[in-house]
C-alpha cells in the first residue's frame, strides 16, 4: 500500500509541474494478460487497471495494478513505470514504445502472505483510433521474492499483455 500511495503521489507531482502543458494528456484503461513465473506448471492470467500521465508525445508515466492466481497461490502487482513512445510520422496510427518499471509485488497462498520489490521491461506497440489506444506488450518481470511458502513458485517470469485505454 506504502508503494501505491508514492506512486500516486509522483503521478500527482508530474502533473502539478507540466502546468497546463497542451500535449499533456491523462489515459485510463484495463489489461489481461499472460504470465509465466518460474519453476510453476501453470501461468497466471494477470488483469487489471491502467492509469498514464502523458507528459508530452514522447515521454509518459504510468500506473499499473493487477491480479492473477496460479497453483493456488494469489498474486498482486503494483507498478510504476516511465514510458518512452519512440516518434513516428502524424500520418500513421501506430506507436511503438518502450516501458521500464519498479513496483510492488505480492502473493497469497491462504496461509502465508509475501510481498517484494521487483521490476518490469516491456516492448509493445499502440494502434491510435480517435480516443482510444488498443495495444500489445511482452516483456519480463523480476522481484526480489524467493519461492512463496508452501510452494515453489518464484516471480520472474515472461509477461504478454494486450488492453485498451481512453485518453482523456
Amino acid at each position: 500500500m506504502k508503494y501505491l500511495a508514492i506512486a500516486f503521489a509522483l503521478v500527482a507531482a508530474l502533473s502539478f509541474s507540466m502546468g497546463s502543458a497542451s500535449a499533456s494528456s491523462f489515459e485510463i484503461g484495463a489489461k489481461i494478460g499472460y504470465w509465466t513465473p518460474k519453476d510453476t506448471e501453470d501461468s497466471v492470467v494477470p488483469y487489471g487497471i491502467i492509469g498514464q500521465f502523458d507528459i508530452n508525445e514522447t515521454w509518459a508515466v504510468r500506473l499499473d495494478a493487477e491480479m492473477g492466481t496460479a497453483d493456488d497461490v494469489d498474486f498482486t502487482s503494483f507498478v510504476l513505470s516511465g514510458v518512452f513512445n519512440f516518434p513516428m510520422s502524424e500520418e500513421t496510427s501506430w506507436r511503438p514504445y518502450v516501458r521500464a518499471g519498479v513496483g510492488s509485488y505480492g502473493a497469497d497462498d491462504g496461509t502465508n502472505s509475501e510481498s517484494a520489490f521487483g521490476y518490469e521491461a516491456a516492448l509493445g506497440i499502440g494502434y491510435l483510433y480517435q480516443n482510444w489506444t488498443f495495444f500489445v506488450e511482452a516483456g519480463y518481470r523480476g522481484a526480489s521474492l524467493e519461492p512463496v511458502p508452501g510452494t515453489d513458485v518464484k516471480l520472474d517470469g515472461i509477461i504478454a499483455f494486450f488492453g485498451v485505454m481512453y485518453k482523456f
